[in-house]
This record gives structure tokens, C-alpha cells and sequence, in this order.
């Protein structure tokens, strides 16, 4: 099992190594649609929680043989909203020792539409609130999830969330992970905490600068060195 001690010393690389961008599902069928195996030695569910009178639904998965706390690990879905790929990286975690929640932010049966995100996004304090609720959710129906000793991680839009939450009020977060998430100023109201209290890593693959020349000629995104929209030498970048 994952202790607070392990996650107090490298909880940001091992959470991102874990949940880098590869295969979306570790399962393969000819079917379109294809049930999701459970991985031996866990137990997963749907879970469904109600915030201010609006019904979410997301997917749990733990450890067979639980210890009276665990730490958390959140996943937190892009645009598409909570599904598959979600799930698996619920089911990784829970392979090595996390209370894995697939959140779900959209709310119960609302799936892949940007509406659904832009909603979420218009009223940032209501989302807060959320966000904090939904630990304290799971943690009621899962009395051995320890929302004090938690971590998040994000893809797009779950991306900004996990930025959300590590520059938010959140004693418990442990570590913050985001990839390719789609960052804004979001809350101008409520300034980040300062010092950040959890250890944050932001990952944006071609977004990144890479020289990979290794000789001062770096490029920009893998572009070859040259700055699409200006001409400009890559190098500037470094």
C-alpha cells in the first residue's frame, strides 16, 4: 500500500509516470463497445453522490484487502466527461494501493458535449465547492478513503481542475498532475495559496520546448526548429 510517507517524497512523479498518456484501456475486443474487466485483487463500483440537488456520477475502484485509511487518488475527466480511460487509470491505482475516484463534474448521464464543460465552468465558485464536496462524499461511503491525504491528476479539461484544487484550500493534496490542460485564470477572486502546499507537475508533450539537438538549436513543439508563425529561429525558445 501507498503510504503518506511514500507520498510525501515523490507523489507527483509517480502519480504522472502512472498516468502518462498511452494506451487509453488495457483491454482489447472487436466490439465498438466491450465490458471493462476488473483486474484481479480489486473491487470497482459506480458511485453515485448528490450536490446541491444535482445528481454525479463517477466510478470507484480499491483494494480487495483495504486498511482502515487510505490515501485518494482523484482522476479528473476531460471534455468528453468520466468514461473508459478514466476508469483504467482508477483501476491502476488501485492496483497499487490508492482509493481511485473517476470523478464525474458534468453530472449523472452527461457525457461528450463542450456544454456540458463550459457549464461547469460559468459559475467557478459553485465548482469549489464541488470539488471539495466530492471528497468529502467519497469519503462518507468509503470510510477507509482518507480525504486528508489525497492526490489528483487531470487530462484537459480535468487538467485545469487538478490546477484547481493545488491552488485552492485543500490541506489534504498531496500532489497535483496536469496533462495538456486547458489553463485559464479562472478564479481572479480567490488568488492562489501561497506557498503551494502540494507538489505540482504540468505536462504539455508538444507544447514543451525539447532541444533536441542538444546543441543550443533547440526546436519548439518538435517544429524543427522554426517558429510557424514567425520564421524565428527555434532557438529563442531556450
Amino acid at each position: 500500500n501507498i503510504s503518506r510517507a511514500m507520498l510525501s517524497q515523490a507523489p507527483a512523479l509517480m502519480f504522472s509516470a502512472l498516468l502518462a498518456h498511452g494506451p487509453t484501456h488495457g483491454w482489447v475486443c472487436d466490439e465498438r463497445r466491450c465490458a471493462k474487466p476488473i483486474p484481479s485483487g480489486i473491487t470497482a463500483s459506480r458511485f453515485t453522490y448528490t450536490f446541491e440537488n444535482t445528481a454525479y456520477e463517477g466510478y470507484v475502484s480499491h483494494p480487495d484487502k483495504t486498511s482502515s485509511l487510505m490515501p485518494i487518488a482523484l482522476v479528473v475527466h476531460d471534455r468528453d466527461g468520466e468514461g473508459e480511460m478514466e476508469q483504467f487509470r482508477a483501476d491502476q491505482l488501485a492496483q497499487v494501493g490508492f482509493v481511485a475516484f473517476a470523478v464525474d463534474l458534468f453530472g449523472k448521464g452527461k457525457r461528450g458535449a463542450n456544454v456540458y464543460m463550459r457549464e461547469a465552468y460559468a459559475d467557478m465558485q459553485r465548482l469549489q465547492r464541488q470539488l471539495q464536496q466530492q471528497l468529502q462524499a467519497l469519503a462518507a461511503a468509503f470510510p477507509m478513503a482518507d480525504p486528508s491525504n489525497f492526490i489528483v491528476a487531470g487530462y484537459c479539461f480535468g487538467g485545469n481542475i487538478a490546477m484547481e484544487y493545488a491552488r485552492g484550500s485543500f490541506p489534504g493534496l498531496r500532489a497535483a498532475v496536469s496533462f495538456h490542460g486547458t489553463f485559464m485564470n479562472t478564479m481572479p477572486s480567490s488568488p492562489a495559496s501561497s506557498p503551494l502546499s502540494a507538489v505540482v507537475q504540468v505536462h504539455h508533450a508538444d507544447d514543451d520546448f525539447q532541444d533536441l539537438s542538444f546543441g543550443g538549436g533547440g526546436t519548439w513543439g518538435g517544429s524543427g526548429g522554426n517558429d510557424a508563425s514567425t520564421g524565428a529561429s527555434g532557438s529563442q525558445w531556450g
